[in-house]
C-alpha cells in the first residue's frame, strides 16, 4: 500500500505582518505591486492614521459631487509629465480599493515640485472633477507623505531599504 504524505498548510500571514512584510519588500520601488491599507485599519497606530484619516478611498469618489473638494492619500504608482501637456503632470494613486488620478496644474507643480517628483506616498487636497464617465482630482496642496512608510516598521525599528 502506497503512503501518502501530506505536506503541513502554509499559513497565510494577514494584518500587520502582511502589511509590513510588503511594505519591506517593496519600499522605495518606482511602480509598487500591491495595495497598501491606508484606511480604516485597527493595526495601525495613530501617527500613520491621523495625516490619512480625514481622506476619501477610491471607492468613495463616485458618490461625490462634481466640484467638491477633497483629501485623498495613496501610494504613487505613476506620474507623468508628456510634453505635449504644457507643464501638466499626470498622478496616479493607488489606496486599497482602487486608483485614483490626479492633475496638477502647471502653477501647483512649480509650488509643491518637490513632494510632487519624489514622493512614494502622497497626500492631495484639491477639486473632484467628473467629466462624462472619467473621474479625477484637480491637486490644490500636495504634501509628501512617504515617511509614513517608515512608522509601518513600528517605533525604533527601521528596515534596510
Amino acid at each position: 500500500m502506497p503512503t501518502i504524505t501530506t505536506r503541513p498548510k502554509a499559513e497565510p500571514i494577514g494584518g500587520a505582518e502582511w502589511l509590513l512584510a510588503q511594505a519591506r519588500r517593496h519600499r522605495g520601488a518606482e511602480h509598487p505591486c500591491f495595495v497598501l491599507p491606508l484606511f480604516y485599519n485597527p493595526l495601525m497606530g495613530p501617527a500613520i492614521r491621523s495625516p490619512i484619516a480625514s481622506c476619501r478611498r477610491a471607492s468613495d469618489l463616485v458618490q461625490l459631487r462634481d466640484g467638491a473638494w477633497l483629501d485623498i492619500a495613496g501610494l504613487v504608482t505613476t506620474r507623468q509629465r508628456p510634453g505635449t501637456a504644457k507643464g501638466v503632470v499626470f498622478v496616479t494613486l493607488e489606496d486599497e480599493t482602487g486608483s485614483i488620478n490626479v492633475i496638477v496644474w502647471k502653477t501647483v507643480f512649480e509650488r509643491y515640485r518637490r513632494a510632487i517628483i519624489s514622493s512614494r506616498l502622497m497626500h492631495v487636497h484639491g477639486r473632484l472633477q467628473r467629466q462624462s464617465s472619467v473621474t479625477h482630482v484637480i491637486a490644490e496642496r500636495v504634501t509628501d507623505i512617504s515617511d509614513l512608510l517608515d512608522l509601518l516598521d513600528g517605533p525604533g525599528r527601521r528596515s534596510p531599504r
